[in-house]
């Protein structure tokens, strides 16, 4: 079983004074064989 879970929250606030809310969602179902592991890598920019 393979579960992720990227929960992120930050405010950007423009210099007139509004804000933008940006909410980014992924889903991954890799197919793994029994009794192995496969690495994972998540960048956030």
């Amino acid at each position: 079983e393979l579960a992720i879970e990227i929960a992120a929250s930050q405010s950007w606030a423009s210099q007139k004074g509004g804000s933008t809310t940006e909410t980014v969602s992924v889903e991954a179902r890799p197919t793994v064989p029994p009794q192995s592991s496969l690495p994972v890598r998540v960048a956030l920019y």
